[in-house]
C-alpha cells in the first residue's frame, strides 16, 4: 500500500536537512571527497512546508567551489553532520 500524501509530509518534515555539500567523488557513508580548499564550505538551505507530497527548496545555496571539479552534492542533516540523505549527480 502506498503512502498517503498526509504520510509523505510528515516523513519529508522529519527529515531535518539545513544544508548541501560538495564532493569530488562518492561519499560513501561517512562523507569523504568533500571538496576542500579555497572559500568552500558547506551551505545552509532552507525548505518551504511539505504540501501534497514534496518538499520544495525556499532558496538556491550558492556553493563555492575552487577550480577543480566537484562532482556530487549531497543534503545533509545539519552543518557537522556525516549522515546525508540524498546524493545529487551533476557534471559542469
Amino acid at each position: 500500500m502506498p503512502y498517503t500524501v498526509v504520510g509523505k509530509n510528515t516523513m519529508l518534515t522529519a527529515l531535518g536537512v539545513t544544508h548541501v555539500s560538495a564532493h569530488t567523488g562518492d561519499p560513501g557513508e561517512t562523507g569523504i571527497n568533500e571538496v576542500t580548499g579555497g572559500s568552500y564550505g558547506r551551505q545552509s538551505v532552507t525548505f518551504t512546508t511539505a504540501s501534497a507530497g514534496n518538499l520544495d527548496s525556499s532558496n538556491v545555496p550558492t556553493i563555492p567551489i575552487p577550480e577543480y571539479n566537484s562532482k556530487l552534492s549531497r543534503v545533509l542533516e545539519r552543518s557537522n553532520s556525516r549522515h546525508f540523505l540524498r546524493l545529487h549527480r551533476y557534471s559542469r
